[in-house]
């Protein structure tokens, strides 16, 4: 199948939108699909140095087709390059239709504003029209009256567009079958993870306690974590905490240290190279997420959380979304209620006292990332999904063809 992804992620680095979308990706080209990934947002860190415009990597073709690949000053700037990126991804799909034919579009971003422009290239050579999303809008996460244009908008013109969508979970499908059309089909695909990034050579663990994830201070819950790393430090001495990712707040973050007394036993990393995260993680004994309940935690799903599992590492979390659906407290993970950092604290201190026994945990978790996280397994299952709306679209065409002389 010829599968063209159009989306306002970089690619192929990234951050957590494109670490799941490049995993999905690569497996549907394994599957020899032509997998073709269309960027037409301003992205790209300014201090990520030269950009290329367009490249292959594991089978996977990428285009930017924004106006500036790098993100400008200006807001306005990036707006334009927005709607030019939108409007170039349009013309480009059609010049590939031509030369081949095209299965289906799939736009890989919560909002894109230009979607019934999609949908109607879609239907000019007959390919399929999916929603990939793994989260709420910001409309739905945000309130005021600045969004009830946008909310409009997509609830009445863009949802109803559609004839698939695959979303990360059960609440995203409940919430989207509201306002697709009725002959709309829906393809649950969870968190996805490419195993192969963490099969390492032996790794001494440290004692450490790490986190990922960059602008995530208050999504993520880092202040509760880092308030419940603070409660238990003096009985785990020779354990430190490990951040890794620019919270957006380190200057702040820093400050909060120094209050709590434990700016020795706290390593704020920033920002790092894709490819250094699975050493890390595979070198942290305990990999920890104190997610707070929210709206955003409800319809989302921690992408973060597959590679956590696949390091084989005891991974404590709490359980906001629909994470007990897929992990059990002390059978696969360390499962703590949300919003309570002193509960958080009683556990993680806990694991720690306890690591050496808690090995099969580990090891279950791992098990978890390699059969329903793992990115080969849902490729396969997306992939069918799509043939079969293919093949069924194909079937209705020649239905309607042998039903046509006798109209």
């Amino acid at each position: 199948m010829n599968i063209k992804i159009v989306t306002k992620h970089s690619y192929p680095m990234g951050h957590a939108a494109t670490n799941r979308l490049r995993s999905y990706a690569e497996e549907l080209s394994k599957l020899e699909n032509q997998v073709e990934i269309l960027i037409f947002a301003s992205c790209i860190s300014a201090f990520e140095g030269k950009v290329n415009r367009h490249g292959v990597l594991n089978g996977v073709n990428w285009y930017y087709a924004s106006l500036w690949p790098v993100i400008p000053k200006y807001k306005i700037l990036r707006g334009i390059s927005k709607i030019w990126g939108q409007l170039s991804c349009l013309c480009y799909l059609r010049k590939q239709a031509k030369a081949n034919n095209i299965d289906i579009i799939i736009i890989a971003s919560s909002q894109c504003v230009l979607a019934p422009l999609f949908y109607r290239q879609s239907r000019l050579f007959n390919a399929l029209f999916a929603l990939e999303n793994s989260e709420y809008p910001n409309f739905v996460l945000k309130r005021g009256i600045r969004q009830v244009v946008p909310r409009l908008y997509y609830q009445r013109c863009v949802f109803p567009c559609f004839d698939l969508f695959i979303l990360m979970t059960k609440h995203l499908i409940e919430y989207h079958k509201r306002y697709g059309n009725a002959k709309a089909d829906y393809h649950l695909m969870p968190m996805t993870v490419d195993l192969k990034r963490f099969e390492l050579p032996p790794i001494f663990r440290r004692d450490i306690v790490s986190y990922i994830g960059v602008n995530s201070i208050d999504k993520d819950g880092v202040r509760d974590l880092i308030s419940a790393f603070a409660m238990i430090a003096d009985k785990h001495p020779g354990w430190i905490l490990r951040i890794i990712g620019d919270t957006g707040r380190d200057l702040q973050v820093k400050h909060e240290l120094e209050e709590k007394g434990i700016i020795d036993k706290v390593v704020l990393m920033g920002n790092i190279h894709r490819d250094e995260v699975p050493r890390l993680l595979c070198g942290s004994k305990i990999l920890a997420l104190a997610r707070p309940s929210s709206k955003q935690a409800e319809g989302g799903f921690p992408t973060k959380l597959g590679e956590y599992l696949a390091t084989g590492n005891l991974v404590v979390l709490t359980a906001t979304g629909e994470i007990q659906d897929y992990l059990r407290d002390m059978e696969n993970a360390i499962v703590v209620r949300p919003d309570d950092p002193a509960e958080f604290a009683r556990r993680l201190s806990a694991a720690i006292a306890d690591y050496n026994q808690l090995a099969d945990v580990r090891a279950n978790g791992r098990k978890i990332a390699e059969t329903t996280f793992n990115a080969s397994h849902q490729a396969k299952l997306l992939s069918n999904k799509i043939r079969e709306l293919i093949d069924l679209n194909q079937s209705r065409s020649d239905a309607a063809e042998v039903q046509a002389p006798n109209g």
